[in-house]
């Protein structure tokens, strides 16, 4: 289904780093809907929607928001378009496909391996979505001492791929994660040199498929990737209180990074004739 009570309020803060609109169908479900007669605005949230099977308009009048995530899979049958823009001029920004991954990790209640074979080890945090099946990193809790909660960190993160004189416009951070059984809350908290930045709470997913989440780290200040060796990124999950037992299973955190864009432009729409009218591609 969706949610809109992830985020702090009301009022939403206007540092909320949470998605203020998300809509997750578990696997091919293909009953949830969400429609907007209107438009979505959401400068200062981010917004995430996907859906199987979508045989309408999503968004008739388009979304303004901090950062889009869409997974929309119209049916076979449906040729139209699944979001619409409003007659006003809008901007566009494409930016490369830039993802970075830790080079280290350590854990607290999480399985322990000598080496990172398929089974639950930390190491497998590292990447999202292996194939053919995800290798997740796991953590059994029960109400014995020591064991009502699980912690995984990562740091070491990679950012060869961008120039060192690239500018980070966003960091957004990736995780994708189940939960079973009595589980409390599901955290992610980033620090940077040290100093905590961003501490979200995340939906508990007790769906047998893994869930994505998207955690904004804008408040961590991170305008250059070599900021990015100061970063450390902890998933936690707790035991719910009175709980008998829980697991939790972390398919990986990764970061998305936003910097150089190919692709800035000025466009604007004919609503009626779904034609565009003019293009202007911006310095």
């Amino acid at each position: 289904g969706y949610t809109a009570t992830s985020c702090p309020g009301p009022p939403v803060p206007a540092d909320a780093k949470c998605a203020l609109v998300k809509v997750a169908p578990a696997g091919t479900d293909v009953a949830t809907r969400f429609v907007v007669n209107g438009t979505v605005y959401a400068p200062t949230a981010p917004v995430d929607i996907s859906m199987n099977g979508v045989d309408s308009q999503v968004l008739t009048r388009g979304v303004v928001a901090r950062t889009i995530r869409l997974g929309i899979k119209p049916a076979a049958t449906y040729q139209r378009p699944t979001v619409g823009v409003p007659p006003e001029t809008l901007l566009f920004t494409a930016y490369p496909d830039v993802q970075s991954k830790a080079a280290t990790s350590a854990s607290s209640q999480f399985v322990v391996c000598a080496s990172p074979p398929p089974g639950g080890c930390p190491e497998n945090a590292k990447a999202i979505g292996e194939q053919p099946t995800p290798l997740t990193a796991n953590a059994d809790l029960a109400p014995s001492p020591g064991n009502t909660s699980a912690a995984l960190t990562l740091d070491g993160w990679d950012a060869t791929a961008l120039p060192s004189s690239a500018a980070l416009d966003a960091v957004m951070l990736r995780v994708a994660h189940r939960e079973e059984g009595d589980v409390g809350d599901v955290t992610v908290t980033a620090t940077v040199n040290g100093i905590v930045c961003a501490d979200e709470t995340l939906p508990v997913n007790a769906t047998a498929a893994m869930a994505e989440d998207l955690v904004d780290l804008k408040n961590c200040n991170l305008g250059d990737p070599a900021q990015l060796a100061g970063l450390t990124v902890t998933y936690g999950a707790d035991l719910a209180t009175r709980g008998t037992a829980a697991t939790a299973y972390l398919d990986g955190m990764t970061l998305d990074l936003l910097a150089d864009p190919l692709l800035r432009a000025s466009v604007t729409f004919n609503g009626a004739s779904a034609t565009i009218n003019q293009w202007s591609t911006l310095p």
